[in-house]
């Protein structure tokens, strides 16, 4: 495939993260694609707006596309970048042309939101010892707990209204690749399964380990895979 026909694929970090984070996975896909990976709303230095969506972090993306003179991407996400991906998928077909979640859970407890919440407070990362301050600053600069806050409102919000519901999975018509590690502790495998049986026609891919955070996970074996899925898509 000549670069001038390669499909362009566009990918989304995760909560708090930024593009910079997904070097490792973009670096191991551009023999595949054109890969654009922009900072989303709030994210790596953005202006943090009033409020944090799926909605629209999508809408960003869609705007880009159009920026860029993009009529179809295929939409690769890391966590809840997949989810955003998806809702790409589900309301705006006419622009997808495959989606690849990695790592990404899709239905949530008043549990697992608790417990992110809990995790994004700036209190608990700013206590001395916690390495993740001196991270979030570098990804985001000193307004970083604004950042933290805004996403935790995001999961408060996902928990009380769903952007993405079992008929939403349901009505998915563009090819999905769904990847995750077999042992992580974050995001079960058995997760990923169940959305398999969810989304018609998705795909697995398993890798042996753990994908949170990115930085355990094995993006060159994981790029690859991902790679000849948006080969075999693209033909």
């Amino acid at each position: 495939m000549t670069p001038q026909a390669l499909p362009h694929v566009v990918m989304l970090h995760g909560v708090n993260g930024t593009a910079r984070a997904l070097d490792p996975l973009a670096e191991g896909l551009r023999a595949y694609a054109t890969i654009h990976a922009p900072d989303l709303p709030g994210h790596g230095g953005r202006p943090v707006p009033a409020r944090m969506s799926i909605e629209d972090n999508a809408a960003d993306i869609i705007a880009l596309l159009d920026a860029q003179g993009i009529e179809r991407a295929v939409f690769v996400g890391y966590s809840l970048g997949g989810y955003a991906a998806t809702w790409l998928a589900r309301h705006h077909p006419q622009r997808t042309a495959g989606v690849c979640a990695v790592a990404t859970r899709f239905t949530f407890t008043d549990e697992i939101m608790s417990h992110w919440t809990h995790l994004a407070q700036p209190e608990r990362i700013a206590r001395p010892g916690n390495p993740r301050a001196a991270e979030l600053l570098r990804a985001h600069g000193p307004g970083w707990p604004a950042v933290t806050l805004a996403n935790a409102a995001m999961f408060a919000e996902i928990a009380r209204n769903p952007p993405l519901k079992p008929e939403d999975f349901a009505a998915i018509s563009r090819p999905v690749l769904l990847v995750n590690g077999n042992r992580d502790a974050f995001l079960p495998w058995s997760h990923t399964l169940e959305m398999a049986r969810a989304i018609p026609g998705a795909r697995l891919m398993m890798f042996y380990g753990i994908a949170h955070p990115m930085t355990q996970m094995p993006s060159a074996q994981v790029a690859t895979a991902i790679g000849e899925w948006i080969r075999e898509i693209a033909a």
